[in-house]
C-alpha cells in the first residue's frame, strides 16, 4: 500500500522561478457504492443500512448549515461553510450585496491525519496505462492469487492496473466460476473445492 504521486511544475506569475509540487496520482476513486459493498463484508451492516445511514447523517449536516453551525464527526473530521459576496450595480450599498454559499471546508481528524503519517509514497511516470482486456485480467487474478495465497480487492486493482469497481467485477466472476472464494475478512482465496466446474467463462467483452 502506497500513496502514488507525479511531480509537476508550477510558474509563479510574479516571476519566472519554477516551482515543483507533488499531487497524488490515482486512475480511480472510491464512491459510495464500493464502501458500502467492504463495509457490508466487515460488518453486520447490510448495504441498504449503510444507504440510509448516509442519507440520514446527509439530511442533519445540511440541517446545520442552514443554522449556519458548522458540523464535527469524531473519526472523521469538521465541516465549515465558507461563504462568497456578490456585489451588485451599486456596492456601495450594503443593501445591494447577496451573500451566498460558496462552498464547504473540510478538516480531516487528527487520526486520520496520523495514520497517514507513515504510508509509503510512490512516484508514477508516463499517464498512457495500456488497458488489459477481460480474459486476460481474469487469468492474471488467478495467476496472482496462486503467487499471494491471499489477495485484496485493492491489490487485485493495483496488480491489473483497473478501477476497484472494475477489480470487484472480475472477482465475481471468478467465484461464480468457483475458481476463487471470499473469506469472511473481505480477503479472496482459491477455490479448494475438488470438483471444479470446467465450463469456459464467460465474461462482457465490454467489462
Amino acid at each position: 500500500m502506497s500513496i502514488r504521486y507525479k511531480i509537476v511544475k508550477h510558474s509563479q506569475l510574479k516571476n519566472t522561478k519554477q516551482e515543483y509540487h507533488a499531487i497524488p496520482f490515482s486512475k480511480t476513486f472510491v464512491d459510495s457504492e464500493i464502501v458500502a459493498h467492504k463495509i457490508s463484508e466487515y460488518t453486520s451492516f447490510t448495504e441498504s443500512d449503510y444507504v440510509g445511514i448516509i442519507r440520514a447523517i446527509q439530511a442533519q449536516m445540511i440541517d446545520a448549515f442552514k443554522h449556519g453551525m458548522p458540523v464535527k464527526i469524531n473519526r472523521i473530521g469538521k465541516f465549515t461553510l465558507s461563504l462568497g459576496v456578490k456585489k451588485e450595480i451599486n456596492p456601495g450599498r450594503a443593501s445591494n450585496i447577496s451573500v451566498y454559499v460558496k462552498t464547504i471546508n473540510y478538516e480531516p481528524d487528527q487520526d486520520i491525519l496520523t495514520e497517514l503519517m507513515d504510508v509509503p509514497f510512490k512516484k508514477v511516470g508516463s499517464l498512457n496505462v495500456n488497458t488489459l482486456d477481460p480474459l486476460t485480467r481474469l487469468d492474471r487474478i488467478v495467476s496472482f492469487v496462486d503467487q499471494r495465497q491471499r489477495v485484496s480487492v485493492w491489490d487485485v486493482a493495483v496488480h491489473n492496473k483497473c478501477s476497484l469497481r472494475t477489480a470487484y467485477r472480475d472477482l465475481d466472476i471468478l467465484i461464480e466460476n468457483k475458481l476463487l472464494k471470499r473469506d469472511v475478512q473481505g480477503i479472496f482465496v482459491k477455490y479448494d473445492a475438488t470438483n471444479i466446474d470446467l465450463t469456459p467463462i464467460k465474461v462482457d467483452v465490454f467489462g
